[in-house]
């Protein structure tokens, strides 16, 4: 590896949930490929840490902390993937400390199990906050990755529009695309008529794309509506993982949507948040 001090782990918020174990497991693969270390943290919600031993009153959040972490770091070692598992039980509220964790992260994954019924739980409305404050990429996680077959290859959708980042959000998601065995579906979500010189323009960086990635295949298809919207109605497609600039971070919850009604016809498709 690199210099150390430069390593940017894999961080995943860990609470004791099943949702939180599945955004660990989903997490391996993403730390595999960036040869980077899993870095799996619980935060106690005190708001100071003890001074010394013993803790007495947060003696039941640290041993509660310690064996979910210890249950995690177990599922992970037994799916046999090399990779560098690191734990840490954090002190102080969920939010500000994965926030925190987030700035030295490549990525920051949460589990859910879908915001709407989950928001009262810690990891549903965390889920939501971090979609919207973390200071690197966000991925809540909805499901384990599955193989599914019979059905067709899973895509990696991506809205792209003339706003700029486009590029930023292509390469994430090609990048996905390549660990998962996916193809790219790009979204154009401009409203722009196809006339227009950014709609001229998106066709063209669209192609620079594919010429530049030609080991993965992108496919676009265009709407007159947002991209939430799109998914809704899109029944053609296994999508995987949804990529979204930072500025779209409010439709994570149109997107992931209740656990026993998920808004999107397939309902197991993860959301990265690009920030």
């Amino acid at each position: 590896m690199a210099n150390e001090a430069a390593i940017q782990p894999v961080v995943v918020g860990i609470d004791g949930s099943e949702a939180a174990v599945t955004a660990a497991l989903w997490a391996v693969d993403e730390a595999v490929d960036r040869d980077v270390p899993l870095r799996l943290v619980y935060a106690t919600g005190a708001t100071s840490q003890p001074c010394q031993a013993p803790y007495f009153a947060n003696d039941i959040a640290v041993e509660y902390g310690e064996t979910c972490l210890r249950a995690a770091s177990s599922i992970v070692a037994a799916t046999g993937k090399t990779v560098k598992t690191e734990t840490e039980i954090l002190w102080g509220e969920v939010e500000p400390r994965l926030i925190a964790e987030s700035r030295s992260a490549a990525m920051l994954c949460v589990g859910s199990v879908g915001i709407d019924w989950f928001a009262g739980r810690v990891l549903g409305s965390t889920a939501a906050a971090m979609s919207e404050s973390a200071r690197c990429p966000v991925a809540v996680v909805r499901y384990p990755r599955t193989l599914h077959p019979g059905k067709q290859t899973p895509w990696i959708v991506v809205g792209v529009d003339d706003r700029d980042g486009a590029d930023e959000l292509m390469g994430v998601a090609v990048d996905e695309a390549r660990l998962r065995g996916a193809a790219v579906l790009a979204v154009t979500t401009q409203s722009c008529p196809r006339s227009d010189p950014a709609s001229a323009d998106l066709d063209l960086r669209l192609q620079v794309w594919r010429q530049s990635h030609q080991d993965v295949r992108i496919h676009q298809v265009a709407t007159d509506s947002g991209l939430s919207e799109f998914l809704v109605t899109n029944k053609a497609h296994f999508v995987e993982v949804v990529v979204l600039p930072a500025d779209d971070a409010d439709q994570v919850p149109a997107i992931i949507g209740s656990h026993c009604r998920p808004q999107v016809p397939y309902g197991e498709c993860s959301v990265m948040v690009v920030h």
